[in-house]
């Protein structure tokens, strides 16, 4: 399938976007995370692989051969997660940033089938992530942590994103609680982008 400009605005504006609480603009954000349930700052990404939403293979090793990129911000959202279209709203108006930045966006959708995923990212704004990838089983999202058991049931920590650099090392972990332009403020500095 070949990959046109309206295809990638079509599935960037496919659900992304909702109302959500926030912290204040003006309360101090908390620092990324230095652990992630297994995934820790400064070791190599776990592999993956997966099926993009435009249903091409992709992979750890296919994610860091652009050359260009100085890092990848992977967040790991849902349909149903309120936060989840904060953060991703927030990360529609921020995509000029993250390009001049050389910070490629990669969305992971939470175990939902991509039917239900593109129209979701369609309502979204001005979101233009890189890569969207359908993790509809939850392995991917597994290894990164996404997923925990919490008193014998799965749960799922929504949003989540994590800071690979170009070499796919981790440098930093955000959870829920980031505020968005600090999570994008603190990716910056990690990278040493302006």
């Amino acid at each position: 399938m070949k990959i046109t400009r309206s295809w990638i605005l079509g599935a960037l504006t496919l659900g992304l976007s909702a109302t959500a609480t926030a912290a204040p603009a003006k309360t101090k954000a908390k620092a990324p995370a230095e652990a992630s349930q297994g995934l820790s700052v400064g070791q190599q990404a776990p592999w993956f692989a997966g099926w993009t939403l435009d249903q091409r293979l992709i992979n750890r090793t296919k994610l860091l051969r652009d050359k260009d990129a100085k890092g990848h911000l992977i967040v790991f959202f849902a349909t149903w997660c309120g936060p989840c279209k904060k953060k991703l709203a927030h990360l529609g108006t921020a995509k000029e940033a993250l390009s001049a930045a050389g910070v490629r966006l990669v969305l992971v959708d939470y175990a939902e089938p991509p039917e239900q995923v593109g129209p979701f990212l369609q309502t979204f704004k001005g979101l233009q992530p890189d890569t969207v990838i359908v993790d509809q089983f939850g392995r991917m999202s597994a290894s990164f942590g996404v997923t925990a058991k919490v008193g014998g049931k799965e749960t799922a920590r929504l949003p989540l994103a994590v800071l690979l650099d170009a070499e796919g090392r981790v440098k930093a972990v955000y959870d829920e609680a980031q505020a968005p332009a600090a999570m994008l403020e603190s990716a910056f500095a990690s990278l040493g982008a302006p």
